[in-house]
């Protein structure tokens, strides 16, 4: 075969109009992949990046990008940069609002890859719009009016000492943390659609549940394998100022896969806003439980009813135990990937990679679910969980999961928007 007939079928082959939406998908992906790469470390220095609070974020982000994809539809059917400069000035302002009162160094770094970015997009083509100021503000009107609707509070909310029940066994605490989120709205959920069982309810005698789940927590932590040691250390996210928070861990992983897969720039919306509104939802109805309930931490029972001087692996968090916010998380956010990826996505996660202060090997999972399940095992080896906690958090974190599954972004943000 000639050489000239390789070319002319070489070059046959060559499509320009998905080259060229290959090459827009992938600057998308870019920007998306480092904006909240930077939203990881802005957390992990937050001393305050509880869990709920870390979600309330990764929704705004979300939003950001699916509003920003929405306004500028047009502009992204037909791969116009000046989308892409719309949408790293909504990036940066969303995280402005959210790490406005740090120090220098949040407002740097956010400033830094601002222009990072827009001068790679700048670099890319000569016709860009730089003045991006209506869109910009149109967009970011509708961002205001979103998160006013997610963020009142009333006076009458249901504090953490209202349920009655079990009071024996509640969670005390001088400094509860976040006791009143539970009673924010939801995004996208209805609360009244979710049930959540009290703990043990199933069970003959709850008293004797809760007596054999504290046992098994403690004779697990006198014979703790090396193997449990270290899954309970790698998905533990529980140091703030240190790494990312629990519901922080499942971007982490989310940008490890979209960084390796092609996307469509319009699934990436989809994906981000999915996870964000799950995890902001599933972090409402997770703390309007931890607080109705009230279940005290394995450690106050076992210390009363086992072994006086009995330690959890690590301290436990300032809030009550049930239903685990890391089963949660992970179950509503493996149940959305699962969506996307599939239910056989095999990964690893090095999410840790580098790290001095614990073994930071990646660890590798057969399935997204399989992440979940011990991600919320982990909890339970750690210490600071029952098992209740952890299959509940699971069952709750899958049910909203698969609620939104079946939700179409379009007709909730501008229904939303409508009613608001």
């Amino acid at each position: 075969m000639s050489v000239l007939l390789l070319f002319s079928i070489s070059f046959s082959s060559f499509n320009p109009i998905e080259h060229n939406e290959l090459v827009f998908d992938q600057k998308t992906k870019s920007i998306i992949t480092q904006w909240y790469d930077l939203l990881l470390i802005l957390e992990s220095k937050d001393v305050n990046a509880y869990p709920p609070l870390s979600a309330e974020r990764i929704n705004g982000m979300g939003i950001g990008g699916y509003v920003t994809y929405d306004e500028l539809k047009h502009l992204f059917n037909t791969k116009d940069i000046k989308a892409l400069n719309v949408l790293n000035d909504v990036y940066a302002y969303q995280l402005q609002q959210y790490f406005s009162a740090f120090s220098s160094f949040e407002k740097v770094s956010i400033s830094t890859l601002k222009n990072k970015i827009k001068n790679s997009l700048s670099a890319k083509s000569s016709n860009i719009d730089n003045n991006n100021l209506v869109e910009l503000n149109r967009i970011i009107n509708r961002l205001k009016i979103y998160k006013e609707s997610l963020s009142g509070c009333s006076d009458d909310m249901i504090r953490f000492s209202t349920n009655k029940k079990n009071t024996y066994h509640r969670y005390q605490s001088e400094n509860p943390v976040l006791p009143h989120w539970g009673q924010k709205s939801t995004f996208a959920i209805d609360k009244s659609s979710i049930k959540i069982n009290a703990p043990y309810e199933r069970a003959a005698s709850a008293e004797k549940a809760l007596f054999d789940d504290a046992l098994s927590v403690y004779t697990l932590s006198m014979n703790r394998s090396t193997e449990d040691h270290w899954i309970a250390e790698f998905w533990s996210d529980d140091v703030r100022g240190l790494t990312f928070s629990p519901a922080g861990r499942w971007i982490s992983i989310t940008n490890q896969i979209v960084k390796k897969e092609e996307i469509k720039a319009a699934s990436m919306f989809e994906l981000y806003f999915n996870l964000g509104v799950g995890l902001y939802d599933a972090g409402v109805l997770c703390w309007q439980s931890k607080y109705y309930y009230g279940l005290e931490r394995p450690s106050t029972y076992i210390n009363r009813n086992i072994e006086k001087t009995w330690k959890p692996l690590h301290d436990n968090p300032e809030f009550p135990a049930y239903p685990s916010g890391h089963a949660v998380f992970g179950a509503v956010s493996a149940t959305i990937l699962e969506h996307h990826f599939g239910k056989s996505y095999s990964f690893t996660d090095n999410s840790h990679q580098n790290r001095l202060e614990f073994k930071s090997s990646g660890r590798s999972f057969p399935s997204l679910k399989d992440m979940a399940i011990e991600n919320a095992y982990s909890r339970f080896v750690m210490g600071v969980h029952f098992k209740e906690d952890c299959e509940e958090g699971l069952k709750l974190g899958y049910e909203v999961g698969k609620q939104i599954n079946k939700i179409d972004p379009d007709s909730l943000i501008n229904k939303k928007y409508t009613l608001l």
